[in-house]
C-alpha cells in the first residue's frame, strides 16, 4: 500500500508541509508528548536549551510568514518562532530580512528566533542572515525519527506522524541519490511541464535509478532540476555575484546570475542564464523590465557607444564567432521584454558531464565580462 502522504502527491507542496508541521508542534496534536514538542523545537532551531515549554500555540501565513509558533504565550518568556519553508523555489527580494523587520516590529527584539527549511542547503540571505538558522528536510527528518514518545502511542495521531515521517525520507532519499547518480534519472531532466496523467510511466521504470516512479509520481521533477543547479553551481559562485543567484522552474530550471563587478550599466544590466541545455548572455533593460515599450528595447542599442561600437554591433561581433544573436522585440505584434542575448547550446544530457557543463559556464562569463569590457 502507498503511504497515504505521497499518494496524495505531498512531497511538492509547500502549504501541505507547512501545515504539517504546524500541526505536530500545536496542541491538537497528540502523537508527541508536549516534552517531545519543545525537544523538537529547540532542535529545529538551533536553540542549546533543556527547556520544556509550557504552551505552545502555532498559525500559518501570518503576515507572509509561512509558520509562526509562540511559546509561553502571556508571560515574560513569551516567544516567537519564524519558519521560512522553501521546497520549491529561492530566496528573492530580501524576504527573510523583511520577515525579520515584521517579528522585531510585532512582538519585540530579542523575543524571536528564525529558521529557514530548505530541500537541500541554502544559506540565508540579507543583511539579518546571521539570524537565521538553516535547517533541511534531512534534518527535520532526524529530529523527528529520534524522538520517543510518537513510537511508544497508539492513536491516529501516531499513524498520520508516521506516514509523514516516511514520506519526508523518501523524499530525501530520492533527492540525495538522483543529486549524487543524475545519470540514472533521465527523465527527470526530460520532464517538467507533464502532467502525471501524460507522462509514460512504463518508460521511467526503465531508468535505473531506484526512485524514478516516485518522483514523476509526484511531479518532483522541476524541483529536483532546481536542487540540482543550486547543489552543482549556485553555493560555489555565490560571492562573486555578491548573492545575486536565482533559479526559476518553467518547465526546465532557469539558472539566472547577475551582479557581477562591471556588469552594471544603469539602467542596463548583463546576466548569464541556463535553461534545459543552453546558455545565455543577456543584456536587459532592468529599469522597466516588466513594463517594456519600444523605446525601452531601443535604448539597449543606443545606451553605449564605445569607439564607434553599440551594443548591436559588440553583439554581431560575437555572432561571427559562433553564438547566436537572439532579439525580444515582438512576439506576435506583442512588444516582449527588452533584452537581447548571445546563445548556445551544450550536449542535451550535459547532467553527465560536469567538466562539460563547467566549461561551458566559464565561456559564458569571459563572454559576459568582454562585452562588459568593451561595451
Amino acid at each position: 500500500m502507498k503511504n497515504f502522504f505521497n499518494a496524495i502527491g505531498l512531497a511538492d507542496m509547500e502549504k501541505v508541509h507547512s501545515a504539517m508541521i504546524a500541526w505536530m508542534f500545536s496542541p491538537d496534536c497528540n502523537a508527541l508528548s508536549p516534552e517531545d514538542k519543545s525537544k523538537a523545537l529547540n532542535c529545529l532551531f538551533d536553540i542549546n536549551s533543556q527547556r520544556n515549554y509550557k504552551s505552545i500555540r502555532t498559525e500559518l501565513e501570518t503576515y507572509n510568514i509561512d509558520i509562526h509558533i509562540v511559546t509561553d504565550e502571556g508571560t515574560p518568556e513569551e516567544t516567537h518562532w519564524i519558519i521560512e519553508n522553501k521546497i520549491k523555489s529561492n530566496q528573492h527580494s530580501n524576504q527573510l530580512d523583511k520577515y525579520v523587520d515584521i517579528a522585531n516590529k510585532k512582538y519585540g527584539e530579542g523575543k524571536n528566533h528564525f529558521v529557514f527549511l530548505t530541500l537541500i542547503k541554502e544559506e540565508p540571505l540579507g543583511q539579518y542572515y546571521h539570524l537565521w538558522a538553516n535547517k533541511t528536510y534531512l534534518s527535520l527528518h532526524k529530529i523527528l525519527n529520534n524522538l520517543t514518545s510518537w513510537k511508544s502511542r497508539d492513536n491516529s495521531h501516531k499513524y498520520i506522524l508516521k506516514e509523514y515521517i516516511e514520506c519526508i525520507n523518501l523524499l530525501n532519499d530520492s533527492l540525495n541519490d538522483f543529486i549524487t547518480y543524475p545519470n540514472k534519472y533521465p527523465h527527470v531532466f526530460e520532464y517538467g511541464r507533464t502532467a502525471r496523467e501524460d507522462k509514460d510511466f512504463d518508460n521511467i521504470k526503465g531508468d535505473s535509478g531506484e526512485h524514478a516512479s516516485f518522483i514523476a509520481e509526484c511531479n518532483l521533477e522541476k524541483i529536483f532540476q532546481e536542487c540540482f543547479l543550486s547543489e552543482k553551481i549556485k553555493n560555489e559562485y555565490l560571492k562573486d555575484f555578491q548573492g545575486n543567484i536565482f533559479i526559476q522552474s518553467w518547465g526546465k530550471a532557469m539558472l539566472v546570475m547577475y551582479g557581477k563587478e562591471g556588469w552594471n550599466f544603469d539602467p542596463l544590466r548583463l546576466q548569464i542564464e541556463f535553461q534545459g541545455e543552453t546558455f545565455k548572455v543577456v543584456l536587459i533593460n532592468n529599469s522597466t523590465y516588466l513594463k517594456p515599450d519600444k523605446d525601452d528595447y531601443k535604448l539597449i542599442y543606443e545606451q553605449s557607444n564605445n569607439n564607434g561600437k553599440t551594443w548591436e554591433r559588440i553583439f554581431l561581433d560575437s555572432k561571427e564567432k559562433g553564438w547566436r544573436i537572439q532579439r525580444s522585440h515582438k512576439k506576435n505584434g506583442k512588444i516582449m521584454k527588452p533584452r537581447i542575448s548571445l546563445d548556445f547550446r551544450i550536449d542535451p544530457e550535459w547532467y553527465k558531464n560536469p567538466k562539460l557543463f563547467m566549461e561551458s559556464y566559464r565561456k559564458a562569463v569571459d563572454m559576459a565580462d568582454k562585452i562588459a569590457k568593451n561595451g
